[in-house]
């Protein structure tokens, strides 16, 4: 991803896994 505040995290499968404890309302459509 191209979070500025996930720059050390800049990968798309942590960006996943990061923004779904912080969206856990987004968690279903990621996950699938």
């Amino acid at each position: 991803g191209a979070s500025p505040n996930l720059a050390a995290f800049d990968t798309e499968g942590l960006d996943a896994v990061v923004l779904t404890h912080a969206h856990p309302e987004h968690m279903d459509g990621l996950a699938a």
